[in-house]
């Protein structure tokens, strides 16, 4: 009889310890020895994969827990290997190996990976609101054949996803779950990467909408593989406030952040960068005493800064305008900043006053010649 290693009973179950590499245990079952257990404890959730090779005889396994109830069997005919896969929760199990007939060697294979993924939509491992780029290890494969990981936006942005650090073939997709049932429906699925072999997969969407999404990753047929999970958010900027420049008429005043103001949650002020689409038409704007052209670029620092200024051109108008674009070199939002022009009642100015000589006794006109007075504000009438 060969020497037994593994103990025949609960109680004196052959104490192992799980790794992501595969261990290997060797023994014998027969008619002599008809069953080993093997005990081992898991401090996190795990993918777990288990087999049993190397037969002569026919050979069975089963995945117990703490209290000895069968969780999972493998019972295959003949000298069949044996083999579970199941994801199992912090806590101790025993493996039970024992003869079905004849005697037999065998090798028993086993690992266990960490899972921090979750293994659906309801139990996705969040990740809360990403701002930048964050990456994320795990293991896919016939344990555990699907990921999730779930993220918030909290403004408009683009992601980039990126897998991987492949062993074997895994894909990858970007889900939103509009109705929020905890399903995966038709239209719900923004876009999938399933190139072939170890390939990496990538996938790039901008101007997603706030909300609530999830990344699945998979592996492309019976296969295990660990992988990096590369996440990369780059948050839109929002037009926080524009609230226009009301001014005097003939007068300067400093468009302040007080009035148009961008924020963006990853970039600084100086990277915010407006472009003049159009200027002013009855004034002129100036950066730092500088008159500004179409098509010529401020920063929100420059607003910040009190840089930015705007002169009215005293023309009996009332209102001003410029469009602009602000960008964070990946975004572009387009707006117009509005100006109001209060109308100054100017004094009137005498244009002639040449005086009169007529002769005695005589008259005369008195035409706009010898006397005139003008008011922009007022007709002559």
């Amino acid at each position: 009889m060969p020497t037994d290693y593994a103990g025949n009973s609960l109680s004196r179950a052959k104490k192992i310890r799980l790794t992501s590499q595969v261990g290997t245990y060797k023994d014998w079952v027969g008619s002599s020895d008809t069953t080993d257990y093997y005990k081992f404890d898991l401090t996190t959730r795990s993918s777990f994969d288990l087999s049993l090779t190397g037969l002569t005889a026919n050979a069975n396994i089963e995945l117990l827990n703490s209290k000895g109830k069968v969780i999972l069997r493998s019972a295959k005919s003949g000298k069949s290997a044996e083999s579970i896969a199941t994801t199992l929760e912090i806590g101790t199990y025993y493996i039970r190996t024992y003869r079905q007939s004849g005697n037999t060697n065998y090798k028993l294979n086993l690992s266990a990976i960490t899972d921090s993924a979750g293994n659906t939509l309801s139990k996705s491992r969040n990740l809360g609101n990403l701002i930048g780029t964050g990456t994320y290890n795990d293991y896919i494969g016939k344990s555990d054949p699907n990921d999730y990981y779930r993220f918030n936006l909290s403004n408009p942005a683009s992601v980039n996803v990126l897998l991987n650090g492949l062993s074997a073939n895994a894909n990858v997709q970007l889900i939103y779950d509009a109705n929020r049932n905890g399903i995966i429906d038709t239209g719900e699925i923004l876009r999938t990467s399933a190139n072939t072999g170890r390939t990496s997969e990538t996938i790039n969407l901008s101007n997603l909408a706030a909300g609530t999404y999830y990344v699945r990753v998979y592996p492309s047929g019976s296969i295990n593989t660990k992988y990096n999970l590369n996440l990369s958010v780059n948050p839109a900027p929002i037009v926080a406030t524009n609230s226009g420049l009301t001014l005097n008429e003939g007068t300067q005043s400093t468009i302040t952040n007080s009035l148009l103001q961008t924020t963006d949650l990853n970039n600084t002020a100086t990277q915010l960068t407006y472009t003049l689409n159009s200027i002013p038409t009855n004034g002129i704007l100036f950066r730092n005493g500088i008159a500004l052209s179409l098509g010529q670029t401020f920063t929100q620092a420059d607003l910040n800064n009190g840089l930015i200024t705007y002169q009215h051109n005293d023309s009996e108008t009332t209102s001003d305008r410029f469009n602009f674009r602000v960008s964070d070199g990946v975004h572009t939002l387009n707006r117009t900043f509005n100006i109001r022009v209060n109308p100054i009642n100017d004094v009137p100015i005498v244009v002639t006053n040449t005086g009169l000589t007529l002769d005695e006794g005589t008259s005369t006109t008195l035409t706009n010649n010898l006397l005139q007075i003008t008011d922009a504000e007022t007709t002559a009438a």
